[in-house]
């Protein structure tokens, strides 16, 4: 049988990933978060940004993030300095019913919750369709929109499996996908937003409001009657 790592180990490698998953998110939601404000600030007429569905929802999803990386952080000092001078942070982590644990559980429960549920209707949140864009947009959004969401689903079934993995052979590694997780969702969330906001961004640029034509040239009849015309004008 493989030794597993110390409870203490996986927790101060799960708290240090969250950290670095969560900044990841940060930066994404507050693109995100801007291309929003750009299409409630542009021409089209849209709902003001704070009674938008994208917005309201994003945000709750970052506090609901946020906290969940604030109970990873304040476990790992509490383990490693404040619980019994440090002396015990394995007795710490192996205690399934401390605070932090129960409060880590609600807000990962919350953060899949929210974000399963903004997935599928993240376009629609975005204010727009693919059909209500314009041509230059529409082509935009077709290339690109598939391939982001393949990628964040991608990102999000990558997590899902290795936290089923580990759950199912009963190892201890769990711990960081559980800790990674709420910043998981909240990134592949915030790339799909990100997307479609730009899309929006793009035919706010780039207003195309109907195909480009081109002049066909002269049927044969009309010119016919000019050169009638011309011949009787030039006999005169």
């Amino acid at each position: 049988m493989v030794a597993q790592p110390s409870f203490a180990l996986v927790n101060l490698v799960a708290s240090f990933l969250a950290t670095l998953f969560y900044g990841m998110y940060c930066i994404i939601f507050a693109t995100s978060m801007y291309f929003l404000l750009v299409n409630a600030l542009g021409p089209a007429k849209h709902l003001p940004l704070f009674k938008s569905v994208g917005f309201i929802s994003g945000c709750a999803l970052w506090l609901s993030i946020t906290t969940h990386w604030i109970i990873t952080v304040v476990a790992v000092f509490q383990g490693f300095i404040y619980f019994g001078d440090g002396q015990d942070t394995n007795v710490y982590f192996n205690d399934n019913g401390r605070l932090t644990e129960t409060l880590g559980d609600v807000f990962l429960s919350l953060s899949l919750l929210i974000g399963d549920a903004m997935i599928p209707s993240s376009h629609t949140k975005s204010g727009g369709s693919p059909a209500s864009a314009s041509p230059l947009a529409a082509q935009i959004f077709g290339h690109h929109f598939l391939a982001i969401v393949v990628e964040s689903a991608a990102l999000y079934t990558s997590w899902i499996i290795s936290y089923m993995v580990c759950h199912q052979v009963n190892s201890n590694l769990q711990v960081i996908a559980l800790s990674t997780g709420p910043s998981v969702v909240g990134i592949a969330n915030a790339l799909i937003h990100v997307r479609v906001a730009l899309g929006k961004t793009i035919e706010q640029i780039f207003p195309v409001t109907a195909p480009i034509r081109f002049a066909s040239a002269p049927s044969r009849s009309v010119v016919g009657e000019e050169t009638e015309a011309v011949a009787k004008i030039s006999h005169i």
